[in-house]
């Protein structure tokens, strides 16, 4: 039983997986509210299935509303993923007028 468990150990030491069904942020250690349902933290990044965190202004070291995090349907990371791309183009590359009109409108929801 000792070498299976071991074996089991070895196999899976390098997975780096959270899973969460409901989260209720309210006003947690950075300030934060929100909600966060269905997400998974894998390595690094955080997909869900819909998430909104958010602080409210204080007068102190907020000063208006700010969306921290949002995710709708496991869409954040790739956007995110898509807007970067973009921007290493518009920055190094030649871009069209398709990619500067979706940069632009990624650059304000991402």
């Amino acid at each position: 039983m000792k070498k299976i468990l071991e074996k089991i150990s070895w196999e899976t030491r390098n997975w780096n997986i959270k899973f969460s069904l409901f989260d209720i942020y309210l006003n947690d250690e950075r300030n934060q509210w929100g909600i966060r349902i269905i997400s998974i933290l894998k390595g690094f990044s955080k997909y869900s299935f819909l998430s909104i965190i958010f602080r409210l202004p204080n007068k102190t070291s907020i000063n208006r509303f700010v969306i921290d995090e949002w995710d709708f349907l496991y869409l954040y990371n790739y956007l995110y993923e898509k807007y970067e791309k973009l921007d290493d183009i518009r920055i190094y590359g030649k871009h069209n007028k398709r990619q500067v009109i979706i940069y632009k409108i990624l650059e304000k929801i991402v």
